[in-house]
Parts: structure tokens; C-alpha cells; sequence
């Protein structure tokens, strides 16, 4: 989901058989873009956990 999110921001649509060509430097940012969001993601998701023997 988050590489869809990262072709969206950069307007770029992915190869119609669904391979990543690395060599490209587009293709590269969206790929640390993807990766950031993600990590963004899960931080944001953990964050929001109710901590282990928090009080009810």
C-alpha cells in the first residue's frame, strides 16, 4: 500500500507486469518513499497500543 501512496506522490504508474526496475532513479525514490511511509506507519501504530500492564 505504501509503494501504491509513493507512485501517486510521485505520478508515476508501475509497469503493467508488476516489475520494479531499480536501475532507475524514479523508481529508487519511490522505493524510499514506500519505505519511509511505512515506517511512519508502524511507529504511528505502535504509538497507539495500550502499553502492557497500563491500569484499566
Amino acid at each position: 500500500m505504501c509503494r501504491g501512496l509513493a507512485r501517486c506522490l510521485y505520478r508515476e504508474p508501475g509497469h503493467r507486469t508488476g516489475r520494479i526496475d531499480y536501475s532507475t532513479t524514479t523508481e529508487q525514490e519511490i522505493e524510499y518513499t514506500a519505505l519511509f511511509l511505512g515506517r511512519h506507519v508502524d511507529q504511528a501504530r505502535q504509538e497507539d497500543r495500550p502499553h502492557s500492564g497500563a491500569a484499566a
